[in-house]
């Protein structure tokens, strides 16, 4: 009914009965159709049905992921694509695009490609996005400084930092008062500033600078 029936005519029989028997080679099938007359008198002829795989399998994308900066970003943390073949699938694969943001925020296009042994395929995107929202953290230390023969003395931030550090990137470093002068002899509190790529501000800590 889907790839058609062979027809007979005979001179003595006005229904010659035909059937058909299959006989399979490689991916084709060569199907040897035969007429017979009422008298047992028969004819074949041939027909190849040629049999391919020209079906994409269906891929099912996991759900759209979003993970703080380092933590990661593998299948096994933000899920694998599943698919399905009328014949089969082969292999399931993923590529990556990755757009860059603040420090080392990204947003990832991840593409799944699925795949069957007669090489269609079908793709699917997923988004995984990598955020920072962590606020960096902010040590102090105290230091001496010695006014100079004008009377002034000046520090920067670093000065008063103690390793202050961020887990998804750089810091910028900014302190309450970076000049002195014979005014400020003694002990003055200072507050230093850390704010990482992305803008996230750690709570100040306070250093003693003493002049």
């Amino acid at each position: 009914t889907s790839t058609g029936t062979a027809s007979a005519t005979d001179a003595c029989d006005s229904n010659p009965t035909v059937t058909h028997s299959d006989t399979l080679t490689g991916t084709d099938i060569i199907r040897t159709w035969t007429a017979t007359d009422s008298c047992g008198n028969s004819v074949n002829c041939p027909q190849n049905i040629e049999v391919s795989d020209i079906q994409d399998p269906v891929i099912s994308c996991p759900s759209d992921a979003a993970v703080e900066c380092g933590v990661s970003t593998d299948p096994a943390a933000t899920g694998s694509a599943t698919a399905t073949d009328n014949v089969g699938v082969t292999s399931t694969t993923h590529s990556d695009t990755s757009v860059p943001g603040c420090g080392t925020s990204s947003v990832i296009t991840r593409t799944w490609t699925a795949s069957d042994a007669e090489g269609n395929s079908a793709d699917c995107n997923q988004t995984i996005t990598v955020a920072d929202s962590i606020a960096p953290t902010a040590l102090c230390q105290d230091v001496t400084v010695q006014l100079t023969a004008s009377g002034q003395a000046t520090i920067t931030a670093a000065a008063v930092d103690n390793g202050s550090s961020d887990t998804c990137g750089g810091v910028t470093l900014a302190v309450s008062a970076d000049t002195f002068s014979c005014d400020d002899l003694g002990d003055n509190a200072v507050q230093l500033t850390v704010t990482d790529d992305c803008g996230n501000a750690a709570s100040p800590c306070a250093a003693t600078v003493h002049v």
